[in-house]
């Protein structure tokens, strides 16, 4: 009888942390600029009634999101390049 060997999974470069932080900074960036040009994307400003979101608290939660959403895409990046240096130097 053959003895069962297990299942060799095949390395991939996507791992599931690489698209969290993808679609995380994309969900961030979509977010400040929705909060900037809510007027434009839906056809009414979305933040007319709000009473935190006036003037220049507005302009700053969006550069927030906008700057944290920037963050994580570097923050992707970087980890997608360590990870393709890992899986090259396991191929040889």
């Amino acid at each position: 009888m053959d003895p069962i060997r297990p299942r060799r999974r095949r390395p991939t470069l996507l791992s599931p942390r690489v698209i969290l932080d993808l679609f995380m900074a994309l969900l961030m960036l979509f977010f400040g600029y929705f909060i900037l040009y809510s007027h434009t994307l839906l056809g009414y400003d979305y933040f007319a009634d709000s009473e935190f979101l006036k003037g220049s608290v507005r302009w700053l939660m969006a550069g927030l999101f906008a700057v944290y959403g920037l963050f994580r895409l570097y923050r992707a990046y970087v980890l997608f390049e360590n990870e393709k240096l890992k899986h090259d130097d396991n191929e040889y």
